[in-house]
């Protein structure tokens, strides 16, 4: 998702390195984009990097690896606290970013607000920036509330479709339903 949301957004796919590992290969070979040897490689030639582990993973795969002054990273690893990830000298930032990173729709919220991560992630949306990790991790239920919206969009079309109308008609209603109730909490204090 976030790899199709950057390329979308026109980055360059030979000024992405991705890791050897998970789907790394495929998008390398659909994409043209360079893969590194491995995660030590992958930080020495790498002045942002993204860390998409599953939570559980993410503090040993940061590990050990030469980390630098000046560089940053940007975990992307749900319930997982900066001072969890041991990437010092490097600085750490915290991400959100939804599905929607996928068509440059994600709002990501964003802590600390590092100019250089916030360049980044607004390429896939939005961003939010917050000023705490407590806030930070209070703005992460949203992740849960997008898939129950998305979830509820589908189904509502899904029922519509079942009663005779187009199903790609109310599809389309359903969806800017969400974004005109979205637009209205965003732009209307009451």
């Amino acid at each position: 998702t976030l790899v199709a949301g950057f390329l979308r957004s026109g980055f360059d796919p030979q000024a992405l390195l991705l890791s050897p590992r998970g789907k790394a290969r495929d998008l390398s070979a659909r994409h043209g984009i360079p893969l590194a040897a491995d995660n030590a490689d992958l930080v020495a030639r790498s002045s942002i990097v993204i860390l998409t582990t599953r939570p559980v993973d993410a503090p040993a795969a940061v590990a050990g690896l030469p980390w630098r002054e000046g560089q940053i990273v940007i975990s992307a690893c749900a319930g997982v606290p900066l001072s969890r990830l041991a990437v010092q000298p490097a600085q750490g930032v915290r991400a959100m970013p939804l599905t929607a990173a996928e068509i440059g729709a994600s709002p990501t919220v964003c802590f600390p607000p590092l100019q250089e991560a916030v360049a980044v992630l607004e390429r896939l949306g939005p961003v939010i920036l917050l000023g705490g990790e407590d806030e930070f991790e209070a703005a992460t239920v949203n992740a849960a509330v997008y898939g129950w919206a998305l979830s509820l969009i589908r189904r509502s079309a899904e029922w519509m479709a079942g009663k005779g109308p187009d199903a790609q008609a109310v599809r389309q209603l359903a969806a800017l339903t969400f974004t005109a109730a979205g637009r209205m909490i965003a732009e209307k204090p009451d």
